[in-house]
């Protein structure tokens, strides 16, 4: 009687456990949904697209993870990796220009709602962005959008 219990028990606990992804992952009211951004990069990335963060901590983090199996974009302005660096910061590019040649494309990942989606990148980095490139699309995601920039022949 005790084992039919106990086989009983275990099997109410293991029903009441969530059984998919989207039931134990969602994002807070405040939290950006990079998983989405992810989504539509993947969906739509070519050969040779960059990628590059309007706030480079937790977005370049929260990609670099949810990017992580298969092809992505190279890191436009990545010239340290934070595991080299022995930091949760990576080193940016000090040349921006250099460090954008070859790009035609480049998804940039800009953190907030609206307004400026340049807000909150180093000067020269936008600045280069905003002249050599022509933003072809914009997505708005949970706290977060996705500009597609294409390079201004």
């Amino acid at each position: 009687m005790a084992r039919g219990v106990a086989l009983t028990l275990i099997a109410v606990l293991c029903a009441s456990v969530p059984s998919g992804r989207s039931d134990i992952t969602r994002n807070t009211p405040r939290e950006p949904d990079y998983h989405a951004v992810a989504t539509a990069v993947l969906a739509d990335q070519r050969p040779g697209d960059g990628i590059a963060y309007t706030h480079r901590r937790k977005a370049r983090r929260a990609l670099d993870y949810e990017l992580r199996e298969g092809p992505r974009p190279r890191d436009v302005f990545l010239h340290e990796t934070p595991q080299r660096r022995g930091d949760y910061e990576a080193g940016e590019c000090p040349g921006p220009g250099r460090c954008a040649v070859g790009h035609q494309r480049i998804w940039l990942v800009s953190a907030g709602r609206g307004g400026n989606p340049f807000a909150g990148m180093e000067e020269r980095k936008s600045r280069l962005l905003r002249q050599e490139f022509r933003t072809t699309r914009t997505v708005a995601f949970a706290n977060v959008q996705l500009l597609l920039l294409e390079r201004v022949p």
